[in-house]
């Protein structure tokens, strides 16, 4: 194989709950996260200098040895000795400054793509780690399926897909650094908690309005104070008929889930003109069968 392409979904998160702090300052987590079929493009090709470049079209996301991209491909080549050298060509759709794991889907897209192209034997524990090691979110984006993330995300528990619907993405042209987000969270006084455990429940139920009703993110009002269209435009889901809507993780896009699809289109017209958006996407839960995961 010379060359391959992969797709990258993009990530919501259903609950974001922050239980405290480990000794070497990161967060306890306690999420729940699924894909959406919001996907980057990443096509990899072998190339006989020992080099790797990187192309990004989409984005003015920069494509040098900052990029997780670039930092997957090295690390697995220092990791299985590959002397060949491979071109990168990166297609965003995701937004970035989201909350929707755009970076994170593609570091993971290219240490699969690595493992494909170059016929590697791995196991997926080392995968894993080589992902945890490149950041947060990467070993979700390996997994794909539904789960329940806790510890930094790295501690996966596989759950039940969504019942059938329809999810309404909008990010507003403002972003939410993330670090700052946390860091106003930890300064707040009276911090509010989510009931993960009803939510899962009510996704083993396959109950989409109980699943609704339970979500929750406690970094929403942070956001929402710093960028008060996060709100608005949570609200205005609501308005037009979304069953729950909420911030995805640090923000700043807000998703809006429907169980029709009519409702959904009249959603996206309104919200779109309303707010004057450019990043507004109609889209759906991947199941489990559209997801290349990796065994946990």
């Amino acid at each position: 194989m010379n060359a391959i392409t992969l797709k990258a979904p993009a990530k919501i998160n259903t609950v974001l709950d922050i239980k405290g702090l480990y000794p070497n300052g990161y967060h306890i987590l306690d999420m729940i996260m699924l894909s959406i079929d919001l996907c980057d493009e990443l096509s990899l090709t072998k190339i006989p200098e020992n080099k790797i470049k990187l192309y990004i079209s989409g984005s003015e996301i920069a494509a040098d040895s900052s990029n997780l991209v670039y930092k997957a491909i090295d690390t697995m080549k220092k990791r299985y000795a590959i002397k060949t050298g491979v071109k990168a060509v990166l297609k965003k759709k995701i937004p970035s400054s989201a909350g929707l794991g755009g970076g994170s889907a593609d570091c993971a897209a290219a240490i699969k793509g690595m493992i494909k192209l170059f016929d590697l034997t791995a196991e997926s524990s080392e995968i894993y780690s080589i992902g945890k090691a490149l950041g947060a979110d990467v070993p979700f984006c390996l997994y794909q399926r539904c789960a329940r993330a806790e510890g930094i995300g790295e501690i996966l528990t596989p759950l039940p897909d969504l019942p059938p619907c329809f999810i309404l993405l909008a990010k507003p042209s403002e972003g939410m650094p993330t670090l700052k987000a946390f860091k106003e969270y930890d300064g707040l006084e009276n911090k509010t908690h989510i009931d993960t455990e009803k939510a899962i429940e009510c996704m083993k139920a396959a109950d989409l309005k109980g699943i609704c009703d339970s979500m929750g993110n406690v970094l929403e009002a942070v956001t929402i104070k710093n960028i008060p269209l996060v709100g608005e435009i949570k609200a205005e889901m609501i308005n037009q008929g979304a069953l729950g809507a909420l911030m995805s993780g640090s923000g700043s896009s807000v998703f809006g889930i429907y169980k029709d699809e009519a409702a959904l289109n009249k959603a996206y017209s309104v919200i779109k003109e309303k707010f004057n958006l450019s990043e507004i996407f109609m889209t759906r839960p991947l199941k489990s069968s559209e997801c290349g995961s990796l065994d946990i």
